[in-house]
């Protein structure tokens, strides 16, 4: 090869000395001669990027404004058709709200049902008491054991001796088993129709889906 000297700007050397280094040369010359040998490449590269014309500088202005009136123009044809709908359309609603209910609905109780027998006890007496249980506890504040098996056994016709054999029986036995049903603290239940709602709802799906 033969040694040429190049006089360049400092500022530009160090430019250079940074690049060489950031790309993994082994020092600045090396660096110069890579550019030097592969100028074809990077003048043909160079010449296909867009010019920054004048030309073009206006163009793109151009589209950007038609874009913008666009924009402007779909919004007031938004806001025209609002004007013309009812107030309680324009609400946004919460579908998760609307879907699961804090009552114990009729829809609510079908799935308890069906959990109970799949999942449940065998006697279908049982099953009679634990659905009428979740109900009686969804209905007010948490419970004590004593109210709720009261209730319970003076609705319900059953096979047990007393209130208390039902409660050990049904409630007592699986409750920490049946979706929705808590023991908030000790001797108190309740019983969540949100969350008794949610699962049961994931419960069926997978049921459908097997």
């Amino acid at each position: 090869m033969d040694p040429i000297t190049l006089r360049l700007q400092e500022d530009l050397c160090e430019q250079l000395e940074e690049e060489s280094k950031e790309l993994g040369y082994s020092s600045r010359s090396e660096y110069i001669r890579h550019l030097l040998q592969h100028r074809v490449q990077i003048r043909e590269r160079l010449s296909n990027l867009p010019a920054n014309t004048p030309n073009n500088h206006r163009e793109q202005q151009e589209k950007i404004t038609e874009l913008n009136n666009q924009i402007n123009n779909l919004e007031q044809r938004v806001k025209a058709v609002e004007d013309t709908l009812p107030e309680s359309t324009l609400q946004p609603k919460n579908s998760c709200e609307e879907a699961i209910s804090s009552d114990f609905t009729p829809e609510l109780e079908t799935l308890l049902d069906n959990w109970l027998i799949r999942e449940g006890p065998n006697s279908d007496q049982a099953k009679e008491v634990l659905l009428r249980a979740a109900k009686i506890l969804s209905e007010k504040e948490p419970l004590s054991t004593e109210s709720t098996k009261d209730q319970l056994y003076e609705q319900i016709i059953v096979e047990y001796d007393t209130p208390e054999t039902m409660w050990q029986a049904t409630v007592q036995r699986y409750y920490d088993q049946i979706p929705g049903f808590e023991k908030v603290e000790r001797g108190q239940y309740n019983f969540d129709c949100q969350k008794a709602h949610s699962h049961l709802q994931e419960y069926r799906s997978v049921d459908d889906f097997q």
